[in-house]
């Protein structure tokens, strides 16, 4: 996907199911249930946007802390 990636793009898929992709298949569904952003301080780099997403999964699925892919329907990978 050419599109940046910005706090505006993933709040239009509030509620909407993302797809990780783990070791094993099939992928763990997660739905996207908040974006926070962050304003910039007085210290930081300008031009950069600074954002959480926070995700809901089941229960039974455990990822441990690290970076993984996530796959969209209309955002993409």
């Amino acid at each position: 996907m050419d599109e940046r990636l910005t706090e505006a793009s993933f709040t239009k898929h509030l509620n909407s199911v993302f797809q990780v992709r783990v070791s094993s298949p099939p992928p763990v569904e997660l739905k996207l249930i908040e974006v926070k952003g962050y304003a910039n301080g007085a210290n930081e780099e300008s031009g950069m946007e600074r954002f959480s997403l926070f995700f809901n999964g089941p229960g039974d699925a455990h990822l441990p802390q690290r970076t993984y892919e996530l796959g969209h329907e209309q955002l993409g990978t």
